[in-house]
């Protein structure tokens, strides 16, 4: 599976737990189709999942993920990793809006100073 950008995944965590089975976490896939195919890995935030919409307003560098969103939560581009899109055993939630995408970015911009 080779991720699009703006793609909601849900990725096997690094670290195995006591149990044996990697935790899952969920991310929001940055990085282009181009990238992916040509070397296998994506640049990825983490999202922080709720139960229910977010009642905490999030830090200036966080995005609220709208509630037409396949997950309830909110976007941290401040914890950004690549991954191994095959190591990682991905699963496709969903996608977010062009608009929230732009929103990550931008915020990802400010904190690299671009």
């Amino acid at each position: 599976m080779v991720p699009a950008a703006g793609e909601i995944l849900e990725i096997d965590a690094t670290a195995a737990t006591a149990a044996g089975a990697p935790p899952r976490q969920t991310v929001l896939v940055l990085s282009v189709k181009a990238l992916q195919s040509a070397m296998g890995i994506a640049v990825v935030c983490a999202i922080e999942q709720t139960k229910s919409p977010c009642k905490i307003a999030p830090t200036d560098l966080e995005i609220k993920l709208s509630e037409s969103s396949p997950v309830m939560g909110r976007v941290l581009p401040y914890d950004i990793r690549t991954i191994d899109c095959s190591a990682h055993h991905s699963q496709k939630l969903g996608t977010v809006s062009r608009l929230t995408l732009s929103m990550v970015r931008a915020r990802l911009a400010a904190l690299l100073s671009l």
